[in-house]
């Protein structure tokens, strides 16, 4: 059986906050003939702020 000490089970402290940024672009015209691309980056947007419990306006800030 493996046995660790307290040292090296321990969770290292950031030095500073680390953010996760992704990106991507498809072309939606054909799958949503209906929404301009802009109306889509809008809908994602909020439903990425309801995903995480927050306003719009909470993620933009």
């Amino acid at each position: 059986m493996i046995k660790f000490s307290e040292k090296q089970l321990k969770i290292p402290q950031m030095q500073r906050p680390v953010f996760l940024v992704t990106g991507g672009m498809s072309k939606f015209g054909r799958a949503m003939p209906e929404k301009r691309t802009e109306e889509l980056v809008i809908d994602s947007f909020v439903e990425a702020a309801e995903f995480i419990g927050k306003t719009p306006a909470e993620l933009k800030e």
